[in-house]
């Protein structure tokens, strides 16, 4: 898979260069990245963003990551739209700062995985397996009582006009058949 990082300036270029590789963590999803480029792009004219996504989705790259440094909204909201609607390539954002707020590693690794999770989720990957076979067959599921559900939350944006949305699903019989 090909992945491009595109950063909005070159004072974020010299600070990712001294982070950590997240090889880690995208093998931990399963992830196969044949490279890994970084870029600078200090465009803020939506169409120059575009062009340089149909030119990355001509090349055949499957995930762009946005690490965005004081940009407003609409910069934010062209991205999404340009990679959702208009060309159907993979987009995940982040903001400079909070990448940088995680300086300790071990805040940095979660929320890299974090960041990997959300964009394997968006290729159809999967995060998480849970072995409904070894439960159900052990030897305590023949006296126990199960429940299956699950559960997802969402964040559009962090502000009180565009809450989270959260969402749970349960069972409600012993057959698994009424949700």
């Amino acid at each position: 898979m090909k992945l491009v990082v595109i950063v909005s300036n070159h004072l974020i270029m010299h600070s990712l260069s001294n982070q950590r590789d997240t090889t880690n963590e995208k093998n931990h999803c399963g992830l196969r990245l044949s490279s890994s480029p970084i870029e600078k792009s200090d465009a803020v004219v939506p169409q120059t963003i575009l062009a340089r996504m149909n030119e990355l989705k001509m090349q055949g790259c499957e995930v762009i990551i946005y690490i965005l440094n004081q940009v407003g909204d609409d910069i934010y909201h062209a991205i999404k739209f340009f990679g959702n609607v208009k060309l159907g390539i993979v987009t995940q954002c982040t903001r400079f700062d909070r990448l940088m707020s995680n300086s300790d590693p071990r805040k940095m690794d979660m929320y890299i995985q974090n960041l990997v999770q959300k964009f394997n989720a968006k290729l159809g990957g999967v995060n998480q397996l849970v072995s409904l076979m070894r439960a159900l067959t052990s030897p305590s599921a023949r006296s126990d009582i199960f429940m299956f559900f699950g559960i997802d939350c969402t964040h559009i944006t962090c502000s009180r006009e565009r809450p989270s949305i959260a969402a749970v699903i349960d069972s409600i019989n012993i057959f698994i058949s009424n949700i």
